[in-house]
């Protein structure tokens, strides 16, 4: 045998075992329902131990596990979800050892209802008594008897309870404060402890006066001197009372008591002067010792009056009304109105007038009689034109009274409308009600166009004159008098204003803007316009634009050139008689009678023998705006008598001036001893002393040439000889001094001229 082996086991077999106990402690119990359930357990061994409950009833639970401090295990529950009595096992277990122990404990609750409050019209001479049901609930109803502390609440505030306040019957308990309650709602709480349960009981209570008194009615126009009626109610503990039998009635008007009289149950009271406003109308009245009082607000009234025509006296049909803070006066209109309301701020609705379909006034303050307080005025296209807009509705709004704002329906033809959708509403701020004129322009406003009932929508702070229309457009053309200008010169525009269907438009207002002019100008019957401008000083294009600030429409424009004007004034010598063989000096004037400067000028000469004459200079490289140069011409005659047509042009690319005068070639100069014989001719000779411009002379001068002519004949000469015949004639008589005067006046230049025949050629040239 092996002793090695053997001996541990021996010595187990000797060593003292002890036995595994256990003992429960369970607190509180019974335990009320929602408050905490401690159970402890002791169980000894000389090892670790688990601890555990299994609850068999009224609910089953497992494993609820022992926590365990120094070999004592705690176990804690406060989630009981039934009341009634528990019963369990708590088991404890340590190695292979298990003991185990039945439990049982009781979970309860209270719970109170306030059965009744006396009296049920309770006043504030009543004392109260609550009657209240106090239960204890677990396995059976239970109503505790003893025992039981209260306490009465309203709000923080405790009111006093005596012993003798509080007593039980029936399984009942009473509480009767004794205590006096004011008037109104109470709002109570009764406090109730038992077995360390607190609970609470809310209730309300509505506290009465005993006498009460209400104003049901009052009839009559509030305005001065005018009787109103009053019908009270009044009643003690709920019983109804005739005015007869209470005692101290009286009214007040304000702080004023009011003598009254009692008929019946109606009291009627004559109203005192009192200017437009709200008073308050007091009752007061006694009864049995108890005080009763009843008030209501009263305002005197202000008087409606007038007549609502338009302009053209026609008499309008509509409604008008006034509303506030629950009170309406709905005046129905036709022409004449009268009515009244009390002071006070409205809203004042007026409806289903011609061309107004509603508007509504906010904030309307009425303090006073007020006389014809609104105006309204509709009007169409055959009342009122607007250059530019095709009128479906018009309406004139005036309102004497102060408003704040005011939401407007305005009705529209829709029959004379082309497209709803284009309707828009403009209005006047300067619209003359009583002309139907517009004194200043028409501004488009923001407002919605209602197609179905046919109004336009908006909400103003302003009245005045509105029309619901559409834009009609028109078109405007014009020309000028011709495509290009000069400086400063005078442009004429005339022009046509027609409608889409183009038909004139008369008096259309028409706007023009030219560089720095503006103007306007209106149509005529017809639709035609004009107007002049002034050409700038400034070469360019420039445009001409036109509009039409009623209609809508684009702009017109054209456009024209300005440029400056070329020109050129040539002053020559006069025709002068000059002799033969001798080189004569003449001065020619050349002016820049243009708006520009003109340059590269050529000088050119005509009509005189080539190789006789010189011009200095025949070039002018700048002749400025305004400037006079001078060109020298000098002649050498041939030795012949012969007249000259001389002609001056002056050019460049762009201007030519052309001018010309007579040089006279008559022969060489003559000697004093010559001067004083008339000069012969080789076949007539003039006797100095005739006047070759008067009757004589021309009967003279006839003669001479029919004696010419006859003399050629007799010498046969050729036909073709009659002109030299004739140069002679002309000849003689321009070499003849027959004048009666030394000199010859221009009465338009002021020039001198030798003789009458120069100065007739001056005059047809100049002049």
């Amino acid at each position: 045998m092996n002793v090695k082996r053997i001996l541990p086991v021996m010595m187990l077999l000797f060593i003292p075992q002890i036995s595994l106990s256990l003992s429960i402690d369970i607190s509180p119990n019974p335990v009320w329902f929602g408050e905490p359930l401690s159970i402890s357990a002791n169980c000894t061994y000389n090892s670790s131990a688990h601890v555990w409950l299994d609850i068999e009833s009224p609910i089953i639970m497992q494993n609820l596990t022992f926590s365990e401090d120094n070999q004592t295990f705690h176990l804690t529950y406060s989630n009981m979800p039934e009341l009634g009595t528990y019963t369990g096992t708590v088991h404890c277990v340590a190695d292979v050892e298990e003991t185990n122990q039945s439990i049982s404990f009781l979970v309860r609750d209270l719970d109170a209802k306030i059965e009744k409050l006396k009296p049920e019209n309770f006043y504030t001479d009543s004392r109260l008594t609550i009657t209240v049901n106090i239960t204890e609930v677990s396995d059976h109803t239970y109503n505790p008897n003893s025992g039981i502390g209260f306490e009465l609440l309203e709000g923080s505030s405790t009111i006093n309870l005596s012993p003798e306040d509080i007593y039980f019957k029936d399984g009942l308990w009473f509480v009767s404060p004794d205590y006096i309650f004011s008037e109104g709602e109470h709002h109570l709480n009764l406090r109730i402890e038992y077995q360390g349960k607190s609970i609470e009981a809310p209730f309300i209570l509505n506290v009465l006066q005993p006498l009460n008194v209400k104003i049901l009615s009052l009839t009559g126009d509030v305005k001065p001197y005018n009787n109103i009626t009053i019908e009270p109610q009044v009643t003690y503990k709920g019983s109804s009372l005739s005015l007869s039998e209470l005692n101290d009635l009286k009214i007040y008007l304000d702080s004023e008591e009011m003598p009254f009289s009692v008929q019946g149950n109606r009291i009627t009271i004559e109203l005192p002067d009192k200017d437009p406003g709200t008073y308050t109308l007091k009752l007061e009245c006694s009864y049995e010792g108890a005080h009763a009082s009843a008030e209501t607000r009263i305002s005197y009234l202000i008087g409606f009056t007038g007549t609502l025509v338009d302009i053209d006296n026609n008499l309008l049909s509509g409604t008008i009304t006034f509303e506030k803070n629950g009170f309406s006066k709905r005046v129905t209109v036709n022409g004449d109105y009268s009515f009244s309301v009390p002071a006070g701020t409205y809203t004042v609705k007026v409806e289903n007038f011609p061309g107004l379909k509603k508007a509504v006034f906010e904030g309307v303050e009425v303090n006073g009689e007020t006389e014809n307080f609104i105006r309204i005025d509709h009007f169409t296209s055959d009342d009122l034109g607007v250059p530019g807009i095709r009128i479906a509705g018009g309406l004139g709004l005036e309102m004497v009274l102060p408003f704040d704002s005011v939401k407007m329906e305005i009705g529209y033809d829709s029959s004379v409308v082309r497209d709803e959708s284009e309707l828009k509403l403009y209005t006047c701020e300067n619209w003359n009600f009583d002309a139907r004129r517009c004194s200043g322009e028409w501004e488009e406003l923001s407002a919605a166009v209602d197609r179905i009932s046919n109004v336009v929508k908006i909400t103003t702070t302003h009245l005045s004159g509105f029309i619901v229309g559409e834009e009609e457009r028109a078109d405007i053309m014009f020309k000028t008098d011709k495509d290009a200008y000069f400086f400063g010169e005078e442009i004429v525009v005339t022009g046509t204003v027609r409608d889409g269907n183009q038909n004139p438009i008369p008096n259309a207002e028409v706007r023009y803007f030219f560089n720095d002019q503006t103007g306007t100008v209106r149509t005529t019957h017809d639709g035609i316009f004009s107007f002049t401008l002034t050409a700038p000083e400034n070469p360019g294009t420039y445009r001409i634009e036109a509009s039409l600030p009623e209609y809508s429409m684009e702009t017109f424009t054209e456009e024209v050139t300005v440029e400056g004007k070329k020109a050129l004034t040539l002053i020559l010598p006069d025709d002068s008689e000059i002799p033969y063989s001798e080189e004569s000096t003449f001065d020619i004037k050349i002016v820049n009678s243009g708006q520009v400067d003109l340059n590269d000028l050529d000088v050119v000469i005509n009509g005189l023998p080539e190789g006789t004459f010189t011009c200095s200079p025949d070039r002018i490289e700048k002749l400025s705006r305004g400037e006079q140069k001078s060109v020298t011409l000098r002649f050498i005659p041939p030795n012949t008598s012969k007249n000259y047509q001389v002609t001056v042009t002056v050019s460049n690319r762009s201007i030519e001036e052309t001018e010309s005068f007579v040089l006279m070639v008559t022969g060489p100069a003559m000697s004093e001893t010559q001067d004083q014989e008339p000069p012969f001719t080789g076949f007539i000779t003039f006797v100095e002393s005739v006047n070759p411009f008067d009757a004589l002379s021309g009967i003279t001068l006839i003669g001479i040439i029919f004696y010419s002519l006859k003399i050629t004949r007799k010498k046969k000469e050729p036909r073709g000889s009659i002109r030299g015949i004739m140069f002679n004639i002309k000849n003689e008589i321009e070499k003849s001094s027959f004048e009666f005067k030394e000199e010859y006046k221009c009465k338009k230049c002021g020039r001198t001229f030798k003789s009458k025949r120069a100065l007739g050629i001056h005059l047809s040239k100049k002049h």
